[in-house]
Formats: structure tokens, sequence, C-alpha cells
């Protein structure tokens, strides 16, 4: 957090082993820091401060699930218990767009269960429905990642060209969740971007030859009006993310023409 939103505050964050947890932790290494691994001993070690925000990023993303009571402890009771046990003046939840999916999934129902758990037991709470996050620490194996394609001239893409995704920040919801705290924003917000592309879109952008498999996957369509009325970062497209991310990776320079718009030189 920035420091005059922080200096006398303690606040907790989970997930810092990779991701956004990982990500905001670097932004922000200062207060206590609790990972799911050693759950019990972290609560404990930390249970005895007054903890002004707990930020929950922590949180088995896992599509195949053979585990399903350490399932279910790992991605909802562990939510609960943290709020039990730490009892924070705040809460800050990153929860998924996958929220609006028509059909149930074991992703899905835990975003949910956790979210109505923060909502029923804290009044200060922030809920942040993400779409696909990108960033430094983004994982590569996850579903959606654009590393793989940004890395090789001919990625092997799990999913089929035709999947449609939406990119986010990871910078943007650090940005916005350090907005938060500093004006008291409290609510669920839809935290996507303007626009989705499908991955076949994606490659032919970057001049990608890709194998692709057969399963489709459509991020659902939810509008982003809310938060961009107070916090403007919000109103990118996937594209500008997208191309934000290449350049990084790539070290690739954005330079500007005289009398002409921005290039990008790939």
């Amino acid at each position: 957090m920035k420091a005059n939103s922080t200096k006398e505050k303690i606040i907790v964050l989970t997930g810092t082993s990779s991701g956004l947890g990982k990500y905001i932790y670097s932004r922000h290494p200062e207060g206590y820091v609790i990972k799911t691994e050693s759950s019990e001993r972290d609560i404990q070690n930390i249970q005895d401060h007054k903890i002004d925000v707990l930020i929950h990023c922590a949180f088995d993303a896992s599509i195949f699930v053979s585990n399903y009571e350490k399932y279910l402890q790992t991605n909802v009771l562990y939510t609960s218990k943290l709020i039990d046990q730490l009892q924070p003046k705040k809460v800050i939840y990153i929860s998924s767009v996958n929220v609006y999916l028509e059909n149930d999934t074991n992703y899905k129902l835990s975003k949910l269960l956790s979210e109505n758990i923060i909502k029923d037991k804290v009044d200060n709470h922030l809920i942040l429905r993400c779409s696909a996050i990108t960033g430094p620490t983004m994982r590569e194996e996850s579903v959606g990642s654009i590393v793989p394609i940004f890395k090789d001239k001919n990625p092997n893409v799990r999913l089929s060209n035709k999947s449609l995704f939406n990119y986010i920040l990871q910078e943007d919801i650090c940005d916005f969740i350090d907005m938060s705290v500093i004006e008291k924003i409290t609510g669920t917000f839809n935290f996507v971007s303007s626009t989705c592309i499908e991955l076949e879109e994606i490659c032919r952008r970057y001049d990608k030859k890709a194998t692709f498999g057969e399963f489709v996957y459509t991020t659902p369509i939810v509008d982003n009006k809310k938060i961009k009325k107070i916090f403007p970062q919000a109103d990118r497209t996937s594209e500008e993310v997208l191309d934000i991310n290449y350049m990084r990776i790539n070290n690739v320079i954005e330079v500007q023409k005289p009398g002409r718009e921005k290039v990008i030189l790939y």
C-alpha cells in the first residue's frame, strides 16, 4: 500500500506465492503476510494484533479436484476462519467473473460461497469480480495465460482458437485496492476491461502461428460501468492490456511519431 494509506495500519495479505497476491506483496512488502500452506500457524502468529485490512487473494484454482475436503477447506472454510480469528476491520476479496457462468463449477461455487461468507460476517467489505489477470507475476499455467503465446513464436495453446477472454492488469487492481483503503470504498465490483478478445485474434495480433486445442472457454460478458465511475483505469480495452504486457515481456518500445498515432515496434 501507499505509505500514507498504511502508515499506521496492519494489513494481512494472503496468496503471496504467485499471481496477484505475489504482485501486491512485491509492491507493498511491509506488514504481516500469511500463506495458505501454513494457515493455522500463520493465523495464530498474528491474531493478537488488531487487523485493519485483510486482502484475501489465496485460492486453489485447480480445474480437476481429487480431494474435495481439502478443496473446501482451502477455498471456503479458510475464508471463514480468517475472518473469525483475525476480526479484520475491512475485507478485500479477489473473486472472479466466473461467478456469472451459466453452468456450475467447483471454482464458481467456491467463489460465491466465500463472497457470501464475507458479506454475512463483515459489513465493511470490497469484493472484486475480476476477469483474466495479467502482469509480472501471472501464472503461466492458468487458463487464458498469455505468457506462452507471447514467449513462443509457435505456441501450443490448449484451448480452442474461439475461446474468449477479457484481460486486466495486476497494477490496476493494486491501484484500486490502494484507493479503496484511502477512500473507504466498499461493495461488489466487476473488475473487467471494456472489450473481450478471442485467442485466435490475439495470435493474429502478435503474428503467432499457434496450435490450438478443442475446449472453448467463453468469459462471462459483464459491464464495468460501476467501477469506471470512480476508477477511470478500468476503462482499458483487453487489446491495450495485452499490448502493455507484450511490450514488457518482449522489451518492445512504444514510440510516438510526429503527426501520427503511437506505433508499437515489435
